[in-house]
């Protein structure tokens, strides 16, 4: 547990399409039916060179087996396609054909702040919301709730360095789980922040939120 703000300096680290980096809030335990956060993109962009960026809330089990994510990515998506903050939500789910991605045709805009959630509504099904009006854009099927989960906000990213021209500010604001009972609850001092990558940021224990600093 970690109380109060958590900050990190981030050494070199060889961050790859097959190893991805992040800098984010991290969480676990709990019955967890469900995450929110406010995405503030106030940089998120990679050249079209075979890298992605993606500002993002995640809700999976314990083991990472089972899970939904949803935000923003600039690069390359999993179907080889480029894009340039593009509204976007994935799952894993071994027991529904692996690992699915789908991009929604609509673009964030840069300095803006977006509400996202995924939620779980029973009966394995999770519903998906965000979009640039937090609207219902997707439904994750034969993914079970997770009993003892973890809730994650923050960027994803694999660029090696600064020189791969990515831009990667910003800031998840607001960051919430949701019991099985249907309440929400800030992640406060159950969170903490995780960053192993070359760029660095904190995380805000009494403010739920956490920040992170590369090129811009």
């Amino acid at each position: 547990m970690v109380l109060g703000m958590v900050a990190w300096s981030a050494p070199a680290s060889a961050c790859s399409t097959s190893s991805h980096c992040y800098a984010e809030e991290n969480s676990f335990g709990g019955t967890n039916d469900g995450a929110f956060g406010q995405l503030d993109l106030t940089c998120n962009y990679m050249p079209n060179n075979g890298n992605f960026v993606n500002t993002e809330i995640w809700d999976s089990n314990d083991s990472s087996t089972d899970w939904t994510e949803v935000g923003v990515k600039s690069g390359i998506g999993y179907d080889g396609d480029y894009y340039s903050k593009e509204w976007f939500w994935a799952d894993s789910r071994p027991n529904g054909g692996g690992y699915h991605e789908h991009e929604i045709g609509q673009t964030a805009t840069a300095g803006d702040e977006y509400s996202v959630e995924t939620t779980y509504i029973g009966d394995s099904e999770w519903v998906i919301y965000g979009g640039n009006s937090f609207t219902d854009i997707g439904t994750s099927t034969s993914n079970p709730d997770s009993s003892s989960g973890q809730t994650n906000a923050g960027t994803e990213y694999t660029a090696g360095s600064s020189s791969s021209g990515i831009r990667d500010v910003g800031a998840v604001y607001n960051i919430e789980w949701e019991g099985s009972n249907g309440a929400w609850h800030d992640v406060g001092s159950s969170g903490d922040g995780y960053f192993n990558g070359w760029i660095g940021g904190s995380y805000n224990a009494s403010g739920s939120y956490v920040t992170w600093s590369g090129p811009c």
